[in-house]
């Protein structure tokens, strides 16, 4: 079977989004011809468009996804700066907004959106976004609950749920909870403003007034910014073995997101064995249950945050306890329930259940 995956340009560093696509592609191509289109200029977008010369540097780099991921079964990654021929396919599938309104306009047998995120952020135009949940022929398939029901709120055509997965061999408790310095706490870091990074440095600011000692580390992709903070240690880029030496080295996980379409480093914190306080911010509910398996405050609300973290450091019992429920929870989204299920939707049209690595693990 021949199968086509479209997404928006490549980017230097780890994505989330992009690594979901890159498994569920790499799987595939186990027993299927697979496809990656990175279209580069996406007529439809309000996103700054990269310069031919951009265009042309990707080219010459030979290595479209910089390296961050390695694909183990062969397929195909195709870079085009404008609108690409598809060539006839019997699977063709949308990874963004934008690239819904390229598959709309192209033939294929089974056509599909995996929808990874609400996005209508950084400038985007939300009528687009909105009108991408409702093209004919085209299924919905999201990552979350959440997001499902964001689709139908919007009245989009009908979506089933595949929820995303993480590597349970890789994300795992090196260093039980009760053997951790108790006041340390980990954040990613995203300059985006949806990711709430500011709400973060605030909310812990209020702690750190009350625990001078408390100990913070952010990461993320980018080198660190000059508005974060002197207390904060900064680590740039982790490789997957530091990143999960980040998890276990730390009690506690925060997220201060406005909106996650799943929460993935959420679910490897709690894999890792951290006990976490994040935002409601949508698609980390289904797995992220308040005071059961994490604490929840509103978004952009850093003083709820910052009482919710205080919580956890003032009981180690209740954040032991918290953390264990969680890392139990979690063991039910596994990427491989997530692969299977992704492909069920799409190959066998597995469509009359929820799809979903939760309930198969009941």
């Amino acid at each position: 079977m021949k199968i086509v995956f479209v997404l928006p340009r490549p980017y230097p560093y780890p994505v989330g989004g992009y690594k979901i696509v890159y498994d569920y592609a790499d799987h595939l191509a186990e027993n299927h011809e697979v496809t990656i289109y990175h279209v580069v200029n996406l007529p439809y977008s309000r996103s700054k468009k990269p310069s031919i010369l951009k265009y042309i540097y990707f080219r010459l780099s030979g290595s479209i996804h910089f390296g961050w991921y390695t694909f183990r079964n062969p397929l195909r990654l195709k870079l085009c700066y404008d609108l690409p021929r598809i060539e006839a396919c019997d699977c063709l599938i949308a990874t963004a907004w934008s690239t819904a309104y390229v598959v709309q306009g192209v033939n294929a047998k089974k056509k599909f959106y995996l929808i990874q995120g609400y996005e209508i952020w950084g400038g985007e135009d939300a009528e687009k976004v909105f009108n991408s949940y409702h093209f004919d022929g085209i299924t919905n398939i999201t990552v979350s609950t959440f997001l499902k029901e964001k689709v139908e709120e919007y009245g989009g055509h009908r979506c089933i749920v595949a929820y995303n997965g993480i590597d349970l061999q890789k994300f795992h408790v090196t260093q039980p909870q009760n053997e951790r310095t108790p006041k340390t706490v980990l954040m990613m870091y995203n300059r985006q403003f949806e990711k709430g990074a500011q709400d973060g440095i605030t909310a812990l600011s209020l702690v750190r007034a009350e625990n001078p000692d408390i100990e913070v580390t952010f990461f993320g992709v980018e080198p660190a910014p000059q508005s974060i903070p002197s207390w904060i240690r900064y680590v740039c880029n982790p490789s997957p073995d530091e990143l999960v030496e980040l998890y276990n080295q730390h009690s506690i996980f925060i997220n201060a997101s406005h909106t996650e379409g799943f929460g993935l480093t959420i679910a490897e914190a709690m894999a890792c064995g951290c006990a976490v306080a994040t935002t409601d911010s949508g698609g980390c509910r289904d797995f992220a249950i308040h005071n059961q398996t994490a604490l929840l405050s509103p978004v952009q609300d850093p003083e709820q945050l910052a009482e919710n973290i205080m919580i956890l450091l003032k009981s180690r019992t209740y954040r032991e306890k918290l953390a264990k429920v969680a890392w139990k929870k979690i063991q039910n989204f596994s990427i491989e329930n997530a692969r299977r299920c992704f492909a069920d939707c799409i190959l066998r049209g597995d469509y009359g259940r929820e799809q979903s690595g939760e309930k198969e693990n009941r």
